[in-house]
């Protein structure tokens, strides 16, 4: 998810489809979370730069993140990119293997043919 704010709040976010389907959606006007500009400001702005983990209930309600930050000062905005590890992984469902003869089968069973 990215997210652009200005005067700690957001002005608008874009999302991954996994993230979008995962509920993570942060409508602008949204004030920036407090450990993310505590993070911007004052003595964490060296490491601003670096990524970090913030736990669940920050950029969403259930899933922990991965934030990491720019601060344009000319513009006067922060863009914050947020990763959800969770998101990475990929579930698929077992395929039931099924051969000609067990598919055709199955086929004429309405038929009422016989061998």
């Amino acid at each position: 998810m990215l997210v652009v704010a200005r005067d700690e709040f957001v002005c608008w976010s874009y999302l991954s489809q996994l993230a979008s389907r995962k509920g993570a959606y942060v409508p602008p006007g949204t004030s920036v979370p407090q450990s993310a500009i505590d993070r911007l400001s004052g003595a964490a702005a060296q490491s601003r730069n670096q990524g970090s983990r913030v736990q669940p209930g920050v950029w969403h309600a259930t899933m922990e993140a991965d934030e990491s930050a720019i601060v344009s000062d000319q513009f006067d905005l922060a863009i914050f990119l947020i990763r959800f590890p969770t998101t990475r992984t990929v579930e698929h469902e077992e395929e039931l293997e099924e051969d000609a003869f067990s598919f055709l089968a199955e086929r004429v069973q309405g038929y009422n043919w016989t061998k």
